[in-house]
């Protein structure tokens, strides 16, 4: 009998899982749980293509991160042998911060909460090692820029890592964009331009690693130029995206607008900027290079005498550069264990520089001190 030998077949196919049916309660049962078990069946290829997708998806963030090791490695490598000597160069310095803000928090990220996730992230914490926050990352441009303006550097010598005749990390298109923001904000859109041009001349073919497009940083170029007062190379960049980059879209379109009525009218104020020609800023820039002084009336290079100290048996060795300003240097103030000794003490309890007496943290200030005694 066809319908005895399904009940006996079914009996014998779930009791393998200890499942237990009555089949002599009537057909409806045995067809009730057949459709269930073909629910199962079904449902379980539809599980299987989710965990094949998940697979796929896992084992391209596998890629990613076996990757981005092999990159952290030689983005590190020289940091083994001297780290003084490395992080000494701004734009060493510039990378590790930016690397610890953005490269190493992305990974904790990307790397999910399984359990051995949580092994790797209290091994992390445990190692003590200090994080950077957005106002280290956003100081540490600021620093790269007033180095750029102080020593005349050019956007492409930064790029490629020198600085004069020191070669540290290059920087790559992301860094040029963030740079170009940060000095918008702080008012050095003439600069700014400078590097958010240097994206637009060398953007890659491929652009799916960077985290904005084209049209961002055109439209970051026409602030920088509107800030200086510059409507016609604002509409310029404005139109370059409205009308080639992205034709469609309303919204840029309104912007062109805006800027061509504000062209016409010459309402748009521009954003402060701070004086080009302080010249105290300029003779301080002057001396940071070491350009050739004009007034050699305050030189005095090269002497060197025994000054009295607080301390009668214990003068320091004093070299005198210069007489106005005053600038000099003291020699053999510590011994190198003596140093390394104030560092280990120090260390545990350094804590964030403010300005003003109202303990104000700013991005124009990244240092930490404090007070050994």
């Amino acid at each position: 009998m066809p319908g005895k030998m399904a009940g006996i077949l079914f009996v014998m196919i779930i009791s393998g899982v200890g499942v237990r049916v009555c089949v002599s309660q009537g057909t409806s049962d045995v067809f009730s749980s057949t459709v269930h078990l073909k629910d199962l069946v079904i449902g379980e290829q539809k599980m299987l293509q989710a965990f094949d997708q998940y697979l796929q998806k896992e084992e391209l963030k596998l890629k990613y991160l076996k990757e981005l090791f092999t990159k952290l490695q030689e983005d590190t490598a020289e940091v083994v042998n001297d780290p003084v000597s490395y992080i000494g160069h701004p734009l060493n310095a510039f990378n590790t911060i930016k690397r610890f803000h953005i490269v190493w928090t992305g990974l904790l990220n990307t790397i999910g909460t399984n359990l051995l996730y949580q092994e790797f992230h209290q091994t992390i914490v445990a190692s003590g090692t200090p994080w950077t926050s957005e106002l280290d990352y956003q100081g540490a441009i600021r620093a790269i820029l007033r180095i750029q303006k102080v020593y005349n550097i050019t956007v492409d010598s930064l790029v490629a890592g020198d600085i004069q005749q020191y070669k540290g990390m290059a920087l790559d298109h992301t860094d040029c964009f963030e740079i170009g923001k940060v000095a918008i904000s702080i008012g050095e859109n003439k600069i700014a331009v400078e590097w958010l041009q240097r994206i637009i001349d060398d953007y890659p073919t491929e652009s799916g690693h960077l985290n904005f497009t084209l049209s961002q940083v055109y439209l970051t170029i026409a602030q920088a130029y509107a800030a200086m007062s510059d409507l016609t190379n604002a509409i310029r960049h404005i139109e370059t995206v409205a009308l080639v980059l992205e034709p469609l879209n309303h919204e840029m379109k309104n912007l062109l607008w805006q800027y061509r009525k504000a062209n016409e009218s010459l309402t748009l104020q521009p954003v402060p900027q701070l004086p080009s020609e302080d010249p105290l800023r300029v003779s301080y820039e002057a001396l940071c290079r070491g350009d050739p002084s004009h007034d050699e009336t305050y030189l005095y290079p090269g002497y060197c005498h025994l000054r009295k100290t607080a301390i009668p048996y214990c003068p320091a060795k004093e070299e005198i550069l210069r007489l106005d300003p005053y600038i000099s240097i003291f020699h053999d103030v510590l011994t190198d264990t003596l140093a390394n000794q104030l560092l280990q003490t120090a260390s545990p309890q350094l804590t964030r520089a403010t300005v003003t007496d109202d303990m104000v943290l700013t991005s124009g200030r990244i240092s930490k001190g404090m007070v050994v005694g």
